[in-house]
């Protein structure tokens, strides 16, 4: 989009609509969430196997 004010409208337009047999739901990307800690699930996984 070349403004905020496009990507509004497009998100007015788009969200809801029924693509392929769904509902799509299309709103603002936001920065994604630190997700700190999963790789210390996977070692001590890991760690049980190898144990």
């Amino acid at each position: 989009m070349t403004n905020d004010d496009e990507a509004r409208s497009a998100i007015q337009i788009l969200n809801g609509l029924e693509f392929d047999g769904r509902t799509i739901t299309v709103n603002e990307a936001r920065p994604k969430a630190d997700r700190s800690g999963g790789r210390l699930f996977i070692e001590s996984l890991y760690d049980r196997r190898t144990s």
